[in-house]
């Protein structure tokens, strides 16, 4: 019990000053990583592509759901880059509007995200798309209704969030 995961990192990871080796992204979609965006200048987009900014750092999603949820043209999409991204030989990406856009060179970084457990369906498009993806499923368990009772005891509950 206590304060969501992805608070406890961050907390953490900036009382550390480790926050140059971490990209935190809540939201983004995976267009992200190389933009093709009509509304600015070409050589602004390097300034807004995710990818670039993501070498030599761990990129921390706190909620993956947007990115691995959905219709299934939209979660073949997402998959279509997702999966050949993280591979670390850069990505490059064509559009009617920008012609080639990406990066060429070695971009290596880690991902850690959480979601709540995926369909089965979701799954098995993954599967037909590559396995680079590690999942590790947390089991859940029921709180005790003395541990609910202790929990919601102002004082405890301040000192076991102060210290996470």
């Amino acid at each position: 019990m206590g304060r969501p995961p992805c608070f406890r990192w961050r907390s953490r990871l900036l009382e550390r000053g480790l926050e140059q080796f971490v990209y935190r992204s809540d939201k983004f979609t995976p267009k992200s990583f190389v933009s093709h965006a009509a509304n600015g200048a070409t050589n602004e987009l390097e300034t807004i592509d995710m990818l670039p900014k993501l070498n030599g750092k761990v990129l921390i999603t706190k909620e993956l759901a947007p990115l691995v949820r959905g219709r299934t043209e939209e979660m073949q999409e997402n998959f279509s880059v997702i999966i050949s991204v993280p591979d670390g030989k850069g990505f490059q990406s064509d559009s009617g509007m920008r012609d080639r856009r990406g990066y060429d060179g070695p971009i290596v970084f880690n991902w850690l995200g959480a979601t709540t457990p995926l369909p089965a369906a979701t799954h098995r498009m993954m599967a037909q798309l590559g396995t680079r993806w590690l999942f590790y499923e947390v089991p859940s368990k029921e709180p005790r209704e003395e541990e609910l009772v202790e929990y919601c005891r102002p004082n405890d509950r301040q000192e076991r969030e102060g210290a996470a």
